[in-house]
């Protein structure tokens, strides 16, 4: 009897400890990229910021896994960081060298998934969808042009507010048909305890998306619409309001988004308005390890005070080529054409710009 009994023991013991070296998966990124800018045009001059990360998407290290609580729930987590050794160590936490990209736990049942901590809102991931570009220095996400090319804008192609600390719920997709929402502060949650009146709160953004995916044999279809609504006292109500759509069919994909970005009280005045219109187009063509791509973005920005209105416009055509040298490997090339325009340019206030952009880069995954 004391034999069976201990090992029974030695049975549970070896099994706790099997469960307790279960390794989750470790993953990552390299992505780099060699860039060089033409403005001559528009400031006489030409750049090379030398070797840089792409700041749109860049590299990381995180881990991931899951343990499953009982039959009908499971728990997954990940912890990714950004590292990026091109970017300034400005000691902040967020936009330095090391920062935290995600830090969250999903509680998925068939009820749907529950999502706590920092993940992508509820419609970051679906603009990167209908993004040509998507990874590379050229996104719509802008954020590399807007780094070392001058006069540019970064959202170009659609506004995107990236990973935040959250509360986020997906519900079981139904047909095709899958709905979204999240809230959040915007990583901003002061809550002055001595406040007097609630306008110095941090305001709360709540994102709805509502998405549709379907395979019909060699065809492949998106269709998603998103608004994302925050407001507080002092600036009134402001929303995002998107529509996109993925079509793929063989070797083909053709990708499209549209949104409308309006902002009321625009620093603390009650007559003062944005608007922004931002839209892509684009296509990929894949055969084999090749990849080719050809995509444009455009926004319009209305300033709108009580005497005047001023009008920006950005565009970008880009055509890009990649090779693929394993799964987890590949290199790739493209070039831009970048335009600004300002209303209130004048000769010696100079705000238009032209650029032309060049980059070559390198991806390594594992």
């Amino acid at each position: 009897m004391k034999k069976v009994i201990g090992l029974a023991a030695l049975a549970v013991i070896s099994t706790a400890a099997q469960a307790e070296m279960a390794m989750p998966k470790i993953y990552g990124k390299l992505t780099k990229n060699y860039m060089h800018v033409d403005q001559e045009s528009s400031f006489n001059r030409k750049s090379t910021p030398g070797l840089v990360d792409t700041d749109n998407s860049e590299s990381r290290l995180g881990a991931k896994g899951h343990y499953e609580i009982n039959s009908s729930l499971t728990a997954k987590y990940s912890l990714e960081l950004g590292l990026n050794s091109a970017a300034n160590n400005d000691g902040t936490g967020t936009s330095g060298r090391i920062r935290i990209r995600l830090a969250k736990i999903d509680m998925v049942s068939k009820f749907g998934t529950l999502t706590l901590g920092q993940d992508y809102t509820a419609d970051s991931l679906s603009m990167l969808k209908v993004d040509t570009f998507s990874g590379t220095v050229a996104s719509g996400v802008g954020a590399d042009y807007a780094a070392y090319v001058a006069g540019t804008q970064s959202g170009i192609g659609f506004k995107y507010r990236s990973r935040k600390d959250q509360v986020k719920y997906a519900t079981p997709v139904f047909a095709g048909v899958q709905y979204t929402v999240s809230v959040d502060k915007n990583d901003n949650r002061s809550n002055n305890p001595a406040a007097t009146s609630p306008e110095v709160y941090a305001p709360t953004y709540t994102t709805h998306l509502l998405s549709f995916d379907k395979k019909m044999d060699a065809m492949t279809l998106r269709l998603q619409s998103s608004l994302t609504h925050w407001a507080q006292a002092s600036t009134g109500d402001n929303s995002n309001l998107h529509f996109g759509t993925v079509l793929g069919f063989g070797n083909l994909t053709f990708k499209a988004g549209w949104s409308k970005e309006e902002n009321e009280s625009v620093n603390s005045v009650s007559t003062n308005t944005d608007e922004t219109t931002r839209m892509t187009l684009g296509f990929t063509y894949g055969m084999g390890d090749h990849t080719a791509r050809l995509a444009y973005y455009a926004s319009e920005k209305d300033a709108k005070t009580s005497t005047a209105t001023t009008t920006t416009e950005d565009t970008q055509i880009s055509a890009g080529y990649e090779y693929a040298f394993h799964k987890n490997v590949s290199m790739n090339t493209i070039v831009s054409l970048l335009e600004h325009t300002d209303s209130s340019h004048t000769a010696t206030n100079i705000k238009n710009n032209e650029a032309t952009v060049v980059s070559v880069g390198a991806v390594v995954k594992f």
